[in-house]
């Protein structure tokens, strides 16, 4: 549990490339572990190891922090990911 920053591994509407350090919130103390790595878009480093922090496949995201809580980075990346639906992602309209 705590702060901890992201480490970008591919692009989502989530993280933009000039975001170089987002410190979002944690509270739980365990991580998936996707099958296919090239849906893993962000780790975080946890003690010598670096866990999930956002995996990302097409239209479906999902992160291991809370953004709610993560202050303004996670606020920004609420926006992105909202501007992104609107942008004709969301399969609902």
């Amino acid at each position: 549990m705590g702060w901890a920053v992201l480490n970008q591994q591919k692009t989502c509407p989530l993280l933009e490339e000039k975001d170089k350090t987002n410190w979002v919130y944690f509270v739980h103390s365990y991580a998936a572990i996707p099958t296919d790595k090239t849906n893993l878009a962000a780790t975080t480093n946890f003690g010598k190891n670096d866990v999930t922090a956002i995996v990302w496949k097409g239209r479906l995201g999902a992160c291991q922090f809370h953004p709610e809580k993560s202050s303004k980075a996670g606020q920004s990346m609420l926006n992105r990911w909202v501007k992104w639906l609107e942008a004709g992602a969301n399969p609902y309209k």
